[in-house]
């Protein structure tokens, strides 16, 4: 599953206290991830990142958004389940909350022109081999036409 996303943002990352680059950036995310269903029960920084404890579809998911500017990535957001072992040896789930988590950040970085160079990788392609494997979309996203009518 792809659960890394690099993109390059122009927006003001400049924080009020300097302490850390994009705080506007990362209340900007927070802001939209709540418009779309992904309710998030606490937002804190560690070392150079953001992170984002989130509710999607009545799961919890990390989210963690870090500036990383290595000329052709600025930011990189990764996102991890937080389901335990046991809860999953027993059989439980969270793929498909995973997947809508994903398609919400990847509507948000679509629906504002400021946010280009998305892509898209596993947890593998991102320490693999980056500037090679990588996709446009997260696993299983799809575009709706007007009409209704997948893409």
């Amino acid at each position: 599953m792809r659960t890394h996303v690099s993109f390059c943002a122009d927006y003001d990352s400049a924080n009020v206290d300097q302490s850390l680059p994009g705080g506007r950036l990362a209340d900007f995310l927070a802001a939209e991830f709540s418009s779309r269903g992904v309710y998030i029960e606490k937002r804190q920084t560690a070392e150079h990142s953001y992170v984002f404890h989130t509710l999607s579809g009545g799961r919890r998911f990390g989210v963690l958004l870090g500036s990383i500017d290595d000329e052709l990535r600025e930011w990189l957001i990764m996102s991890f389940g937080k389901l335990g072992r046991i809860y999953r040896f027993f059989g439980a789930k969270d793929e498909d909350e995973h997947r809508a988590l994903l398609h919400a950040i990847h509507e948000v970085l679509l629906a504002d022109e400021r946010f280009t160079d998305i892509r898209w990788y596993s947890h593998e392609e991102w320490l693999e081999s980056p500037d090679e494997s990588w996709a446009d979309a997260p696993d299983g996203f799809q575009l709706a036409d007007p009409e209704g009518n997948e893409e």
